[in-house]
């Protein structure tokens, strides 16, 4: 698996990705090798098992699907919610990116010893506890360096 050192590479990723209609999307975990053995991941709070490998959409699969001013739709049997409730939600793709590529970059440093930052394809097969995604048939495309993710923190605090 390659390791993207830094933000310009992930964006570009997925970039391709979207470009394929593939989304691409992150996980914190000790990586795929072991995720793969589980198939799933684990409520850290309530033990209870999620229908899939919890994942977060790098671009929003609302955002690069659809236009609507609904702001649930459909699509083979699992909701997905729009976000864009108003303007200031709404911003550069790039740090939207940057944004939900760190949005659990603390499971790094919580104590799971060996957590990496990967990347990844997958079938969506639900929502966990969260609301991000739960994957199935997941397939790894790369690993996070962790430079990539301080500028990706940077980019998200300058942000807010």
């Amino acid at each position: 698996m390659q390791t993207l050192s830094t933000l310009a590479e992930v964006i570009e990723m997925v970039r391709q990705h979207e470009r394929s209609g593939v989304p691409l999307f992150v996980r914190y975990s000790r990586g795929p090798e072991i995720d793969g053995r589980n198939g799933r991941s684990r409520d850290h709070v309530t033990g209870a098992l999620h229908s899939g490998l919890s994942a977060v959409a790098l671009l929003s699969i609302e955002e690069t699907y659809r236009e609507s001013d609904d702001p649930v739709e459909q699509f083979d049997g699992v909701y997905y919610i729009d976000y864009r409730l108003d303007d200031s939600i709404i911003r550069n793709t790039d740090e939207r990116i940057a944004a939900r590529l760190v949005e659990y970059v603390s499971l790094m440093f919580s104590g799971l010893s060996g957590t990496i930052c990967w990347l990844c394809t997958g079938e969506i097969v639900g929502r966990d506890s969260d609301g991000a995604f739960c994957l199935a048939n997941v397939a790894p495309v790369a690993s996070v360096a962790i430079d990539a993710l301080e500028e990706a923190r940077a980019v998200e605090r300058a942000n807010r």
